[in-house]
Order: C-alpha cells, then sequence, then structure tokens
C-alpha cells in the first residue's frame, strides 16, 4: 500500500488526462456556500439563484464492512434555503443536512420532516429535475473528503468526460464547485458528538450552451470523491479511497426559483 501526504494524493488527483480536470471556473465561484451565506447576511435576496430543495446521499460502512448508500430528497417550498452557520439555523442547509442525516440512520426526523426516498447506490442517481442542492453525507468519523490548496479550500470532486470507456457530460454549468459541510453528530459507541463531513455542490440543470435542459433532455454524469483514511498514530499520512458515483439530469428544471 502507498503511504502518501495529502499534498501527494491531491498531486496524483489532478495528474490525470486534461479532460478529466476539474473545471470550476467563468465565475462558477460565485456559487460557493459561504459567497452565498455573505450575501443572506447582508441583502434579502442574493445575487445568485439559492437552491429551494436538497437531494441527500446518505453514504456509511456497514458492520461487514459493506457499503451502503441511500438517497433522499427534500421538495422544499417558496422560500430559499439560506446555507446557514450552523445546524442550529433552523430551515438553513446546514440544519437540513443533520436532519436528513438523522432521518437516514432512524427512518425519523426530530423535527417530524418527512423527506421522499430517491433510489440507493451511487452508480444510477437520478437526480430531482430542479435546481437543487446535492449533499453526499459520509457517516464515518475517520473518512475525509481531500481538500485542495485554494482559499477557501474545496473538496477534491473531478468530473469525468470518460470512463471505462463510456462518454459522459462535462461542463461547468451542470454543477456548481463543490463545499464541505461539517456536521456534529451524536455517536452511539461513546455518547458524544463527532464530526462528519458532507460535500454539497449546487445542481445547475443547466447544459453545456449555459442554458437550462430543454424538456426530456437528459445529460449522465460520471465523478469522483478523493477521500482520505489517516493511518493511526500517523497525522501527515494515509490511505487514498475514491468513490464515484453517477448520475443523470433530465430537464426541464421545476421551479422555484424561476432561472433564466
Amino acid at each position: 500500500m502507498t503511504i502518501e501526504t495529502d499534498k501527494q494524493a491531491l498531486e496524483r488527483a489532478y495528474s490525470q488526462d486534461q479532460d478529466d480536470q476539474k473545471f470550476w471556473s467563468l465565475g462558477e465561484q460565485r456559487l460557493m456556500l459561504h459567497k452565498l451565506q455573505a450575501e443572506f447576511d447582508i441583502q434579502d435576496k442574493p445575487a445568485d439563484p439559492v437552491p429551494h430543495s436538497i437531494f441527500f446521499s446518505y453514504m456509511r460502512f456497514n458492520t461487514d464492512n459493506t457499503f451502503y448508500s441511500k438517497h433522499y430528497y427534500y421538495k422544499g417550498g417558496t422560500d430559499p434555503i439560506p446555507p446557514g452557520q450552523s445546524a442550529a439555523d433552523r430551515g438553513s442547509l446546514k440544519y437540513f443536512i443533520k436532519d436528513m442525516a438523522t432521518y437516514a440512520r432512524t427512518g425519523s426526523s426530530p423535527d417530524g420532516h418527512q423527506y421522499e426516498d430517491a433510489g440507493e447506490h451511487l452508480e444510477n442517481i437520478k437526480f430531482p429535475q430542479r435546481f437543487c442542492y446535492c449533499a453526499f453525507f459520509m457517516d464515518d468519523l475517520y473518512w475525509k473528503f481531500l481538500m485542495d490548496e485554494e482559499t477557501p479550500p474545496k473538496p477534491t470532486v473531478i468530473f469525468h468526460k470518460k470512463k471505462r470507456g463510456k462518454a459522459y457530460s462535462k461542463h461547468p454549468h451542470a454543477f456548481g464547485p463543490p463545499s464541505r459541510v461539517i456536521t456534529l453528530m451524536p455517536n452511539r459507541r461513546t455518547g458524544l458528538a463527532d464530526e462528519r463531513e458532507a460535500v454539497v455542490m449546487i445542481n445547475r440543470m443547466h447544459g453545456a450552451n449555459g442554458k437550462k435542459l430543454p424538456i426530456n433532455v437528459t445529460e449522465s454524469f460520471a465523478f469522483d470523491f478523493w477521500m482520505r483514511v489517516k493511518y493511526a498514530g500517523n497525522t501527515t499520512s494515509g490511505a487514498t479511497l475514491i468513490i464515484d458515483p453517477g448520475g443523470d439530469n433530465t430537464g426541464p428544471p421545476g421551479p422555484p426559483p424561476d432561472l433564466p
């Protein structure tokens, strides 16, 4: 097993073919969660559209070491969902991530929310036909998303034009750049709360031309989350693990919000 630092893992992630490099550009940085929250804090309506709904993918490892994933959908209402500073901000993205994770664990929400079943497994995700947050939550204390070296740092997510011989869509208009959300969750073994991580992207439901996907047009995506698990007693090195979801967007997105 190769022992490498986070920096070495990053270099390996971005040393792939040029077509498989990250593509957060063309002003997409404006969709970062911290920027959205700053706009919420200073004005009633942010400059960028803010999702009203959430696609939530819950991931964990079972006691027999098999990988488990289950998806849920929160349709929301007429009000946008701000990112929020903490899970205590009722109605915020961070609030719903914790609430949906609890729902995935227990089958019930502390506040009585009911979330729509949106399938399972990561190979054939059917994203909602709606402009929405997409949150991928890893319910394991020791699995951390590999972060790049930008300011602020973002999780390393690699989209592909081709994977295992199959062609996929890849353009900067479909998804906003990823952000990491850290949530404190109860640990049943210790009786305490500890950190879990989620990667959040905004599914913009736009095609390669930068416009909304037309009715019944489907785009397929393949992408990788690069994650790290530290070796015991070692703070600088660890194992790199890649989780490789794939899914389809089908237009048109449903309101709200009303997108150009």
